[in-house]
């Protein structure tokens, strides 16, 4: 990889470990059903064409329904790289590496009708020695999940969510709350707390739907640091189809800062939502 991308991941860490949003706030509105998502993220670096096509992050998630006021949630999170490069003898060579991520385990609470609900959760801290730049484009393709690589840190959250459906077809959701993180091993930074939040509008068609929106986190406990110093925010947006009980979509994502664009101009995606309740999105 260059040595821009190599200075744009030490930025991200002195900016902090990250957000844990598990449940993706991008495959479709929030709804109150049994379902699994695959999310494939691809990362456009502006590396001279090294990194290969296959170079990208994969994340499996899903939602369980414990009652009409209760759901369980988690995701795993996988990234791989490939890269090519011709060193001085004019010889290809190929370094390609796959790291799974922390785990993410939660809960989802909402009353029966209101338009709030919270989302409490955190990862479990499995990943031990991260290969650098699989962790490296599954940090980079999602800035909500900057802490599924992270070693030795357990990060909890507790977000409020509000979801406003002024008609049938159009919605509003605001989300943001804190997030701690503690240490746990002696690799770990000190305790850090986090804001994140975020703002989405969504349509749905009949069978078309498209979301659009920003999220953005900001380290509160950054030292010397102003606010835009110490936060960091993604334009995205979405367009899905749905067939059935299968929800295909495409993902478009931007970074707001620009030290992320001038290594990383966009991030593609294809996401796939499937509905294991039959239920209506609410």
């Amino acid at each position: 990889m260059s040595h821009r991308l190599g200075s744009c991941v030490l930025v991200l860490l002195l900016l902090g470990t990250s957000s844990l949003e598990a449940q993706s706030v991008w495959t479709g509105p929030p709804e109150h059903a049994d379902r699994v998502s695959v999310e494939w993220l691809k990362p456009v670096f502006d590396d001279g064409g090294t990194a290969s096509f296959l170079t990208s992050s994969l994340l499996v998630s899903g939602t369980v329904t414990a009652s009409d006021r209760l759901m369980i949630v988690g995701e795993l999170p996988v990234s791989y790289t490939r890269t090519e490069a011709v060193n001085a003898f004019g010889e290809t060579q190929t370094t390609s590496s796959t790291t799974v991520g922390n785990p993410y385990l939660g809960i989802e609470l909402r009353g029966r009708s209101a338009p709030f609900f919270l989302e409490l959760g955190g990862r479990v801290p499995t990943v031990d020695d991260p290969a650098f730049f699989s962790s490296v484009v599954g940090t980079l393709t999602d800035l909500n999940r900057l802490g599924t690589y992270a070693v030795d840190q357990v990060p909890v959250q507790l977000i409020g969510n509000y979801h406003y459906t002024p008609s049938s077809s159009v919605s509003v959701r605001l989300r943001g709350g804190p997030e701690a993180f503690f240490p746990a091993g002696e690799r770990a930074p000190t305790g850090a707390m986090v804001l994140t939040y975020g703002a989405q509008a969504w349509y749905r068609g009949t069978s078309l739907g498209a979301g659009l929106g920003v999220t953005g986190r900001w380290r509160t406990t950054a030292v010397d640091a102003d606010f835009r110093e110490a936060s960091l925010h993604q334009l995205s947006a979405s367009l899905r189809y749905t067939v059935g009980r299968f929800r295909p979509g495409l993902l478009v994502r931007v970074p707001v800062e620009e030290a992320l664009r001038d290594v990383l101009p966009i991030i593609a995606g294809i996401t796939m939502t499937v509905d294991l309740s039959g239920t209506e999105e609410k």
